[in-house]
């Protein structure tokens, strides 16, 4: 379903002169002035008082539909500076410092990918991809996390395939589970930080297990709209306290032609053990928080991208 076009499309009809879109990345061309075969043929008036029945010749030619569709290519930079602000986002959003991430490496696995799959890189590399650029985490109100990540491909069907192949990943809705061991500074895959300064002295080398839950399904608005919802918990015991919360993340995954607009909204709840867990923001997203900042990002991209 062609929602917002990012792309321009010229059909040649005899006799009729059609104006193709105008863009950086197109241009009008220009229709030959008709041939002597197809000029008008007057024919002369009948003698006869029984007006002449006989149907006129249909000159007109068939629509070409074979006409393949020009995308517009979007490069790197294109979608890097796409990227929505945090003055794009409204009031109570915060810059981190965090910096746009292009072309990411390709990977997958329990803890990497969702529901121990491909990541979203690898899966764009999978589905032909031409510029993958993510951007950087911003904190808005109520201690949620927030980001936008920006995909071009050569074409719709392309761009639909990568969106086909995330609804099957994003699967799992019995869960994955996987362990990683509590290191102050990781250096190994399976090595993992979860707690501030001050926790060495117990927590080194204890055991973190990981629980994920994946589910996606296209929005009734049709399948260029994926939703997806995950929820990944963790636990530790040191010192006979266990230590545990959830991250859920909401995302959602707009096509447009042969770009995708990735919009994620996450935050942390279920915190337990930890020093000072009364004071802890318990953050856990719900759609009507997805939506408002899909709004506000979406807007500053299609205006960046050429299509406000």
């Amino acid at each position: 379903m062609l929602r917002s076009p990012l792309l321009c499309s010229a059909v040649i009809v005899s006799l009729v002169t059609l104006a193709s879109c105008s863009g950086s990345d197109s241009s009008s061309t220009p229709t030959a002035a008709p041939t002597a075969s197809e000029a008008a043929v007057t024919t002369a008036p009948s003698t006869s008082a029984v007006p002449d029945t006989t149907a006129a010749a249909d000159t007109t030619e068939a629509v070409d539909s074979s006409t393949p569709m020009d995308f517009v290519q979007f490069t790197t930079d294109d979608l890097t500076a796409a990227l929505p602000a945090v003055a794009d986002l409204g009031e109570g959003w915060i810059d981190q410092g965090g910096t746009p991430l292009v072309d990411p490496e390709p990977a997958e696995g329990l803890g990497v990918g969702s529901c121990g799959g491909p990541n979203g890189a690898s899966r764009a590399s999978t589905t032909g991809a031409t510029a993958v650029v993510l951007g950087p985490v911003v904190l808005g109100p109520g201690e949620r996390r927030a980001s936008t990540s920006l995909y071009s491909f050569p074409d719709d069907e392309s761009a639909q395939a990568f969106l086909d192949l995330t609804k099957q990943t994003i699967a799992c809705g019995d869960g994955v589970t996987w362990d990683w061991i509590q290191k102050s500074n990781p250096v190994a895959a399976n090595e993992y930080n979860g707690f501030g300064p001050g926790f060495e002295d117990i927590t080194e080398n204890q055991i973190w297990h990981f629980t994920e839950v994946g589910t996606s399904e296209y929005s009734p608005d049709g399948d260029d709209i994926l939703l997806a919802n995950t929820d990944r918990s963790r636990e530790l015991t040191a010192a006979n306290v266990t230590f545990s919360q959830t991250d859920t993340t909401l995302t959602r995954y707009d096509r447009y032609d042969n770009v995708v607009i990735v919009t994620q909204v996450s935050g942390s709840w279920g915190h337990k053990g930890y020093v000072g867990v009364e004071t802890i923001v318990q953050f856990h997203p719900v759609a009507a928080d997805l939506d408002s900042y899909t709004e506000a990002a979406q807007r500053a991209v299609l205006s960046a991208l050429g299509q406000e």
